[in-house]
């Protein structure tokens, strides 16, 4: 019975540290990508446009007394935000090709 259960210790002990290496792994993996292959930003400009775009969608579809919530700002943003990175970089790359 002692064996089983120093075997079990063993076990759980084992898989714990195989988890933090290969967890640490990944995230070595995942600094070293992002230093050496940064993502591509977007302008400031159209950065600035985006929330300009984003406040006066979120302004005119709420009535007079109905405040809108900061959630769905940033629902906008990030859907407006996704759109102009994929024209930006992801249609590009498909021209340039």
């Amino acid at each position: 019975m002692v064996i089983f259960a120093n075997y079990l210790t063993m076990l759980f002990l084992m898989s714990i540290l195989s988890y933090s290496i290969f967890w640490f792994l990944e995230y070595t993996f995942r600094i070293w990508k992002q230093f050496f292959f940064p993502d591509p930003v977007l302008p400031q400009e159209v950065i600035n446009s985006i929330e300009r775009d984003a406040h006066e969608i979120i302004w005119s579809i709420h009535r007079a007394g109905d405040g809108p919530d900061f959630a769905e700002y940033l629902k906008v943003v990030k859907y407006l935000h996704d759109k102009k990175y994929d024209e930006y970089f992801i249609n590009n790359k498909k021209s340039n090709s």
